[in-house]
């Protein structure tokens, strides 16, 4: 699924969201918006390049993935697999990363 649709979603029923996703594996695609400088996480963002938002994913890593972290740029495409920590209508999604690559 794309961080655009999972923004939807989240949009028209936080709650609804939040049952559906969290404490599951899921897959997401997005835009790279923020790679926290300690490395404790990134952020995602619509894949479409004129969508505005306040909310994303956030994807938190183990100190094992770091390096792959380190040679992403803001503006890819991210595909990360991983299992949904949190949903809410501020923060928006949280999520533990098992893998990630950047998608073409």
């Amino acid at each position: 699924m794309t961080a655009d649709a999972l923004l939807k979603e989240l949009d028209e029923n936080a709650l609804s969201a939040a049952d559906k996703y969290k404490g599951k594996m899921v897959q997401v695609t997005g835009t790279l918006t923020n790679i926290d400088s300690s490395g404790d996480y990134f952020s995602l963002g619509p894949t479409k390049g004129d969508s505005v938002t306040l909310t994303g994913v956030q994807v938190f890593l183990d100190e094992g993935q770091r390096s792959t972290v380190a040679g992403f740029k803001k503006g890819q495409k991210i595909t990360v697999v991983g299992e949904m920590r949190g949903v809410g209508e501020v923060i928006g999604y949280t999520m533990n990363a098992a893998s990630m690559k950047v998608t073409t």
